[in-house]
C-alpha cells in the first residue's frame, strides 16, 4: 500500500519527499521487491538525483535483466548524469529486447 501511495503521489505531481519516504518504508518491509525499488528509483529520477537512481535501477536490473521498463529507467538516470556512453548502451539493449513500435521510435530518437 505504501508503494502505491508513493507511486500515485509521484505521478500526480505530489510531494516527492513524502513519496520517497513512503517508498523507502515499503522497501524496508519488502527489500527484495523490484517493483518497490523501481518506484524508489523513479522518485530519485524525478528529484534529479542521478547517482541513487542509477544504483537503484542497476540493482533492479540485476534481479530482472530482461525488463525493458527497468532498462529504460536506468537509461533515463544515466542520461541525467550525462553518461552518454552508458545511456546509449542501455538504449541499444532496449532495441534488442521486446518493444513496441512507439518505444522503438523513441529509442531511435534518443540515440540520435
Amino acid at each position: 500500500m505504501l508503494r502505491n501511495l508513493a507511486y500515485i503521489e509521484t505521478e500526480t505531481g505530489g510531494d516527492l519527499d513524502r513519496a520517497l519516504a513512503r517508498a523507502e518504508r515499503a522497501r524496508q518491509k519488502m527489500p527484495d521487491s523490484v517493483d518497490i525499488a523501481d518506484t524508489v528509483g523513479t522518485i530519485y529520477l524525478k528529484k534529479r538525483m542521478a547517482e541513487p537512481a542509477i544504483a537503484t535501477f542497476t540493482w533492479v536490473l540485476e534481479k530482472d535483466v530482461d525488463n525493458s521498463t527497468f532498462r529504460s529507467h536506468l537509461a533515463d538516470a544515466l542520461d541525467l548524469r550525462s553518461n552518454l556512453t552508458g545511456s546509449e548502451q542501455e538504449l541499444r539493449a532496449l532495441l534488442r529486447g521486446r518493444k513496441t513500435e512507439t518505444g522503438t521510435q523513441r529509442i531511435r530518437e534518443l540515440l540520435r
